[in-house]
């Protein structure tokens, strides 16, 4: 006997998938699914699954993940067989994406068709509005891109806009997000890269005097070269924080929100002298203007309703005297201080390293900002 599953993954995507039961008449037990090209699945259980059917908007793309058995053929129709939205085959690794566009609104039942196996859900289509978060990519991409003089490591892989980038602190990597990236991939697109010297990343080439505009010159030219479809939920810790902003400050109409994990408060190098004026990272050394990089980042204030919520650190690193701490903390506060859909939460107990010491906190401000931004509302105090 077949049976229908459905499961609501992090951020409202919904996941159907068809789970076949054995000649014992046992169910196969459900498992998470990978956002790589799957395995050849096995004939003597057989499991048909279909990803990203989440909220749809008339006139803009639907892109569908379809894995079953491989080389097999794929019909989506609505209910009834009015309609062929799309049709394919999966490949050798038992996978194929199909695309259609929705002509009307409404609610709509859809019936996949992956060789004798069925599966139908349901859905709504909604009217688009302008500041609708187009689909993201699709795809997994671990690679080094050449960019200008540079070359730069990117990850991106999981299915739904808007897309997370991932933007480490001083001497941060890629790998900065491994115990949280996962779990944020269940629920849309994510990617994670290296700045130059960095992790995977080669040496930078040329000048070694950066500063936040320079790196979120190279972190849009980076995405574009990959093909990743803005606008971004850019997400930043500490130093990534100026990053973020600054990115958002050059390109707003790529920037749909922001969350700021701990970040260098904007002013913090003008206020505390002691804290250093440049930041010395990555090998070979590149050094960083941190004057420079909070002047870039405040240059787009304010922020015209950008949904963005800023994590606090609630216990004072090493590095940080109790009193340079509270102009820290000052600082943060007044940053989001009458900004229009902006959140300030604290993580009490936690170190500056939130990903690590605050992964629950951490996960919530990501996916709480990607929820308000594919379902057209403002934060929620």
């Amino acid at each position: 006997m077949n049976a229908i599953v459905l499961h609501r993954l992090t951020g409202g995507a919904l996941f159907a998938g068809l789970l076949l039961t054995t000649a014992s008449g046992c169910s196969a037990s459900p498992t998470t699914v990978a956002h790589s090209a799957p395995a050849p699945l096995a004939s003597s259980s057989p499991t048909v699954s279909v990803q990203n059917l989440a909220r749809q908007y008339r006139g803009l793309p639907v892109r569908v993940r379809v894995t079953g058995p491989d080389d097999t053929a794929v019909k989506i129709r609505t209910r009834g067989g009015r309609r062929l939205l799309a049709r394919g085959r999966t490949d050798q690794t038992g996978a194929t994406t199909l695309t259609w566009t929705w002509k009307r609104t409404g609610r709509k039942t859809v019936v996949v068709k992956v060789g004798s196996h069925r599966l139908t859900t349901g859905l709504r289509v909604y009217k688009p509005r302008p500041a609708t978060t187009p689909p993201s990519s699709v795809g997994q991409v671990r690679a080094v891109f050449s960019v200008g003089a540079q070359q730069q490591y990117l990850d991106c892989d999981g299915w739904g806009g808007p897309t997370v980038v991932l933007v480490s602190g001083a001497w941060g990597t890629a790998q900065d997000w491994d115990n949280e990236v996962a779990v944020w991939r269940q629920g849309g697109r994510v990617c994670r890269y290296d700045r130059p010297g960095l992790g995977q990343s080669p040496g930078r080439q040329g000048s070694v005097y950066v500063d936040s505009a320079v790196h979120a010159r190279e972190l849009r030219d980076l995405l574009r070269a990959a093909g990743e479809r803005g606008p971004f939920e850019v997400v930043g810790h500490s130093y990534g924080g100026l990053i973020a902003q600054t990115f958002a400050s050059l390109y707003p109409r790529q920037t749909a929100g922001m969350v700021l994990l701990d970040p260098v408060p904007l002013g913090f190098p003008q206020a505390w002298p002691s804290f250093g004026t440049t930041l010395e990272e990555a090998s070979p050394r590149t050094y960083t203007d941190l004057i420079s990089s909070s002047d870039s980042a405040a240059a787009g204030r304010p922020l015209a309703g950008m949904p963005l919520i800023l994590v606090s650190a609630g216990v004072a690193p090493s590095w940080l005297p109790d009193n340079g701490f509270q102009v820290w903390r000052d600082a943060q506060t007044a940053q989001v201080a009458g900004c229009a859909n902006c959140l300030h939460w604290v993580a009490e107990g936690a170190t500056h390293q939130l990903q690590d010491t605050a992964p629950e906190m951490t996960t919530s401000a990501v996916e709480t900002v990607r929820n308000a931004l594919r379902d057209h509302r403002r934060l929620q105090a």
